[in-house]
């Protein structure tokens, strides 16, 4: 698939916690991670980025690349499953595949192309990456399944729910990105992953 055929949907509204201040914009490769992940994704034909706790500070201090655009989730506080819905309402109805990720799910150029590469979606509900024998994230979505991310919340288990229901039409596609299972929810797995990736 093109670039130009897809959306992307990037979840960045919780209240990072456990890492002690927004996850939006801890450093990666001398940029605030909400603008890495936004500029990976140069080219798609709509980027929506959800924010929510401390979302002026975010916006202020990691201003987006087109075609990314911040969109306000007031109600962040009722979990991922809602903020999947604000994002994906926010999204054009004729997208041809959605890509969904976390902000603190660092992305790569290779393996997003890789999975775009691979996907039809006329034959995939749903493409995933593949390192290490386990699949990972980003996730990439047929269009068609932006109505599911639309009700999120109404599944027991939010995005899980709707993977599991496209598993009989799912493709894993093998990438040399150990980074697919990363979460950076902590201070200590930042440090860790940017060993890993040589980061900065």
């Amino acid at each position: 698939m093109l670039r130009a055929d897809c959306v992307a949907l990037v979840t960045a509204a919780g209240a990072s916690t456990r890492m002690g201040s927004p996850k939006a914009l801890v450093d990666w490769g001398g940029r605030p991670l909400v603008a890495h992940q936004a500029a990976t994704l140069a080219g798609f034909r709509d980027v929506a980025v959800v924010v929510g706790a401390e979302a002026e500070r975010v916006m202020t201090a990691a201003p987006l690349p087109a075609p990314a655009r911040y969109v306000v989730h007031p109600g962040w506080a009722a979990g991922r499953s809602s903020s999947l819905e604000v994002g994906a309402r926010a999204l054009p109805d004729d997208a041809g595949a959605v890509l969904v990720c976390a902000v603190d799910q660092p992305l790569t150029t290779a393996t997003v192309d890789a999975l775009l590469a691979a996907f039809d979606p006329a034959a995939h509900d749903l493409a995933q990456p593949l390192a290490a024998g386990r699949p990972g994230h980003p996730l990439l979505l047929a269009g068609r399944l932006l109505a599911a991310l639309r009700r999120a919340s109404a599944h027991p288990t939010g995005l899980r729910d709707i993977v599991r229901a496209a598993r009989h039409r799912a493709l894993l596609v093998p990438v040399d990105d150990p980074g697919v299972h990363a979460d950076l929810n902590t201070p200590d797995a930042l440090r860790i992953e940017r060993v890993l990736r040589r980061e900065p």
